[in-house]
């Protein structure tokens, strides 16, 4: 029963999402519990096998926190109740922990690419005979016109079954623009350039899982989701040297290169969920040069790229991974990564 219900969420929401994570309400949302043999005293609005999910509390008198209140939890089957904080939350023996508490504050500050690395820069010598950075670029050029198609034909065909004519430019990466909902673009009539802006651009920086909540900051995600064509090719971001070319069950198979800059110090781009990959470690490689492929490795339910920037940490300039389980204050974020779109915009003009 659990595979059919989620055969059918996957099929009505798939065409506009990357993760399998969906935000539910109302009396679905008020079902799921029940669904996944869960004895919630609150809704649990998605739940996905190693996803950080998203329980809204009901107000009962068993959560000893006034409603209503966010906590982030992952679910770990056949585990025993674990919870942070000493919180009172009912729930079977199936369980979740809770690994963070409320966190609904809207943190401002500065521009993510403004913010100094707490590591110094790397000397003149180590980025002298480090590969130069070169002009910072997207993965990718072209993308397909998401919000022209509109058959599941349209929708499922690959890089090498995409017509040329189905491309358009890259879309600017605008959060004003992405903060609308789909259904606004559709009704009273087809917004196809901003449609496939929005589609493009599937899950944001810190944004949430989900399509219609395209704001900064309201999620965990330290990186942005790119949905392209299974197969597309991807190139590095800046020149420098692979650091990485590991697989593991999130990111599934993924690229991490480093990059020196003289002044702003070293950063770490890192390309996840990818089918395959045209490098090795220790390879150099330039802007723009080709890595490999989109694919569907790891935890996704369609192909897309994991985009992210990560700044080196520490005295020796390392490589961290970063992966938050609550949403930081941007200051906080800005010491470990940064936005991808905004540091394409910082370096984009190297030579």
């Amino acid at each position: 029963m659990h595979t059919h219900i989620h055969r059918h969420l996957r099929r009505w929401f798939e065409p506009y999402h990357t993760h399998g994570m969906v935000m539910l309400s109302g009396v679905l949302a008020a079902l799921l519990p029940h669904v996944y043999g869960l004895s919630f005293d609150a809704y649990l609005l998605a739940r996905m096998p190693g996803h950080v999910v998203y329980l809204y509390d009901a107000g009962r008198e068993n959560i000893h926190v006034p409603p209503p209140l966010r906590y982030q939890l992952r679910y770990q089957p056949g585990h025993q109740p674990e919870y942070q904080a000493g919180k009172d939350v009912k729930k079977s023996k199936a369980v979740v922990a809770i690994l963070a508490e409320k966190n609904l504050e809207q943190h401002p500050g500065e521009p993510i690419h403004a913010a100094a690395a707490e590591s110094s820069a790397p000397s003149v010598a180590a980025v002298r005979d480090f590969p130069a950075m070169g002009s910072a670029v997207f993965p990718v050029s072209r993308i397909p016109n998401w919000g022209a198609f509109t058959t599941p034909e349209e929708w499922s065909r690959t890089y090498e079954d995409m017509p040329a004519h189905a491309y358009v430019d890259v879309p600017a990466y605008d959060t004003d623009k992405l903060n609308v909902t789909v259904a606004s673009l559709l009704v009273p009539e087809r917004n196809t350039a901003e449609l496939t802006r929005k589609l493009f651009y599937s899950t944001i920086f810190f944004g949430k899982y989900e399509l219609d909540n395209a704001r900064e900051f309201t999620g965990i995600h330290p990186a942005l989701d790119l949905k392209l064509p299974l197969h597309t090719p991807l190139h590095a971001t800046a020149g420098g040297r692979v650091l990485a070319v590991e697989s593991d069950a999130e990111l599934g198979l993924h690229v991490v290169i480093e990059h020196r800059h003289p002044t702003d110090g070293t950063f770490y781009s890192l390309y996840g969920h990818m089918g395959t990959a045209a490098v090795s470690k220790g390879d150099t490689v330039t802007a723009g040069q080709y890595i490999g492929t989109v694919g569907m490795t790891g935890m996704t339910t369609a192909p897309h790229v994991h985009w992210e920037i990560l700044r080196a940490q520490g005295s020796d300039g390392s490589y961290v991974p970063y992966d938050p389980v609550i949403v930081p204050a941007r200051t906080q974020a800005a010491r470990r990564v940064v936005n991808p779109a905004e540091f394409v915009k910082k370096y984009g003009h190297l030579e």
